[in-house]
């Protein structure tokens, strides 16, 4: 009786470690992606060997592809065999630790893996550059203006251009490139995040409706950097592409707002923007709008009209998460220009939450 029950055991634990490695994507099951289906808006789940093609990352499984998806909606993916790195001891712990959003011991635990093997094979090398910049994001995300935060940005900054440079293609680039595109506009680099969404844009792996985003976000960051002369050539090329729809109304308040700051006359194109505004009913479309007519008061010396259109991304048109992290991040601007000492830390720790929930 007492075998029988030592052998139930014994079976019940292997039942819990074939899970646990099914669920971990164990050699033989291939890599696991978790990724936000555009449908439900409920992450799902797909194994197999992961493919980049200008169609989407593919799932390939049994032979067949089994799923395509935006690199945009990828939430993580786990890894299969990584050659070098044995997966109970080096793989798996730093995952859980990311589970928990422990970044920083995860950070450390992939450093003192690289330290120990300074010459991994090229996939667990690539994997823990990945790992390593975007954990030093995510630490700097959610760091105070005290705690260091500019120089853990700038840190970070630095290992994500380092991965977009060393590697030019995978589903790891959009991610990685959205991110320090971000970062470089919080830290005042705009004509460096211009660069990165060029780079997106012009990357023979980008989907095609990916291109296009990269290439409204290198309009806007064109505009926010004060090179509003970059504008109109892009905006000819893209208007090949925003033929129709949100994308071809947010064009057009880039190159409304691109002509004004052109003439030095951000007033001029005030009006010209609030009437694309007030045009659409689309929030994505309201949202750039608002975003880019706080630009224009901006540079009009106007910071408490500014004020007012950030708002209205961050308080109405909340749809996008990247808009509003703009939004609050130049809200910070406003109320410092406005002397307000109190909202502006309040927002600055505002868009700290906000940063860190992302």
């Amino acid at each position: 009786m007492m075998r029988q029950a030592a052998r139930g055991a014994l079976a019940l634990v292997l039942v819990a470690a074939v899970l646990d490695s099914a669920g971990r994507g164990q050699p033989g099951t291939g890599e696991k992606l978790y990724y936000r289906d555009k449908k439900t808006r409920q992450d799902r789940t797909a194994e197999g060997e992961l493919k980049m093609t200008p169609a989407g990352l593919q799932v390939v499984a049994g032979g067949k592809v089994t799923v395509t998806v935006s690199p945009a909606d990828v939430v993580k993916v786990v890894p299969g065999d990584l050659p070098g790195m044995d997966r109970l001891k080096d793989v798996l712990p730093p995952l859980n630790l990311e589970d928990k959003r422990e970044w920083d011991k995860a950070r450390s635990a992939y450093a003192a893996f690289q330290k120990e093997h300074p010459t991994p094979p090229d996939k667990p090398r690539r994997y823990l550059e990945y790992k390593l910049a975007t954990l030093a994001a995510r630490v700097a995300d959610e760091a105070r203006e005290e705690d260091g935060w500019e120089a853990k940005a700038k840190d970070a900054v630095g290992q994500l251009e380092r991965f977009l440079t060393a590697y030019t293609g995978g589903w790891e680039l959009w991610g990685v490139g959205r991110t320090v595109a971000r970062l470089q506009g919080e830290l005042g680099r705009w004509a460096d995040a211009e660069a990165t969404w060029a780079k997106l844009a012009k990357n023979p792996e980008t989907p095609t409706d990916l291109k296009l985003e990269a290439g409204l976000q290198e309009l806007d960051a064109a505009i926010r950097a004060g090179r509003a002369t970059d504008v109109a050539p892009k905006a000819a090329e893209l208007a090949k592409a925003a033929t129709s729809g949100p994308a071809k109304d947010r064009l057009a308040i880039y190159r409304a707002a691109a002509e004004a700051l052109t003439k030095s006359d951000p007033a001029g194109g005030v009006a010209a923007v609030e009437k694309l505004i007030a045009d659409s009913k689309d929030p994505a479309v309201r949202a750039t709008g608002y975003g880019v007519l706080g630009e224009l008061y901006l540079a009009d010396k106007k910071p408490r009209e500014a004020m007012w259109a950030f708002l209205w991304v961050e308080v109405v048109y909340t749809q996008d998460r990247d808009e509003v992290l703009k939004a609050v991040s130049r809200l910070v601007t406003c109320f410092k220009q406005q002397g307000d000492e109190e909202r502006e830390k309040a927002y600055r720790e505002k868009l700290r939450r906000y940063r860190a929930a992302l």
